[in-house]
């Protein structure tokens, strides 16, 4: 499911593809100051072995809306159009520094920081189709990691320990979900289903791949072992997909008659509950390792916004403040 901004997921006509001419202009890149500020102790559950669930009631009632500032810590990286174009930034927790990572005369969207802060791995159509770059924290050192010109590559996501990095890719047909090195070497499938296979999320203690199987036109939820095995269905919900994890609960954006909310659940699709209810669009949580934190971003004052909250929903504070759209965020250390 794709709002906003996101690119369409079809590869261009051959024909498109030849007439493209990339330049990479050569622009000085000021390096963010990227000090790690905390040191983050995973605080997680493994999840059970997940059985196909029925779906749960989503009736709970909304958290409340609290806009004060909180505590928050860290770097969080996220795409704005604020240059004309789609272009990843890099900035401090509260919002400050914000700096621009990317320079590029093409979509680059996606960013996520590594575990360990040293890297960012993106989505970027700068050599005709779309594939996965990895640059250090401060822009410098990009490069193309997934190296499959005739492919569409997809939704990188770290591995916890900064080693390893699964995303989406039709280069075995249609989509479905690969694994490869943090510099892109050693790719291999880790599913291989006849329906679309997209957004992976790597849960915070590695042993657990959330993602989304399209089928038809219904997004079912489900949940693999990293190495492949135990592939069951946690969810079948019109437009539901997975976007992360917060802690030891899954994130997913639902949507909700003319909108889209973030909601969570666990593992085995127990607890499912909103934690957002605004009349406009949340989408996009991404959830601090620590389990008490979620970025996100938001339409509701406009456009698209970079705000953050805690695990429960309460105290959902703006972070950046601009009149173009800023949107997925991720956090990092």
């Amino acid at each position: 499911m794709l709002f906003g901004n996101d690119p369409p997921r079809s590869l261009p006509p051959a024909a498109a593809l030849a007439a493209i001419t990339v330049t990479h202009p050569t622009v000085p890149i000021p390096p963010p100051t990227l000090t790690p500020e905390i040191s983050v102790t995973p605080i997680v559950t493994r999840p059970p072995s997940p059985t196909e669930t029925p779906l749960p009631s989503d009736t709970l009632p909304p958290p409340s809306f609290t806009p004060t500032v909180i505590s928050f810590t860290g770097h969080i990286v996220f795409v704005s159009y604020r240059d004309g174009d789609d272009e990843i930034y890099v900035m401090n927790a509260d919002g400050s520094n914000q700096t621009r990572l990317t320079y590029s005369l093409q979509t680059d969207y996606e960013p996520m920081l590594s575990p360990d802060g040293t890297r960012v791995v993106f989505v970027t159509r700068r050599d005709g189709n779309f594939e996965i770059y990895s640059m250090l924290n401060n822009g410098g050192d990009q490069r193309n990691i997934s190296n499959a010109p005739r492919s569409s590559e997809f939704d990188p996501y770290w591995s916890p320990d900064s080693r390893q990095i699964v995303f989406s890719s039709n280069r075995g047909g249609n989509f479905d979900l690969w694994i490869m090195d943090s510099d892109g070497a050693n790719p291999r499938r880790l599913t291989s289903n006849p329906d679309d296979e997209n957004f992976p999320a790597w849960s915070p203690d590695g042993e657990w791949i959330t993602y989304n199987s399209v089928n038809g036109d219904e997004d079912i939820v489900k949940i693999v072992r990293a190495d492949g095995s135990s592939d069951s269905t946690l969810l079948e919900r019109d437009e539901a997909y997975v976007t992360g994890w917060i802690g030891g609960r899954i994130l997913l954006v639902v949507p909700d008659e003319s909108t889209t909310d973030i909601y969570s659940m666990a593992p085995d699709a127990s607890g499912f509950r909103p934690l957002t209810s605004d009349p406009a669009n949340d989408k996009g949580g991404y959830g601090t390792p620590d389990g008490a934190f979620v970025v996100f971003s938001s339409s509701r004052d406009g456009n698209d916004e970079i705000y953050v909250m805690r695990a429960d929903g309460l105290e959902q504070t703006r972070l950046t403040f601009t009149p173009a759209n800023d949107y997925m965020p991720a956090w990092g250390p």
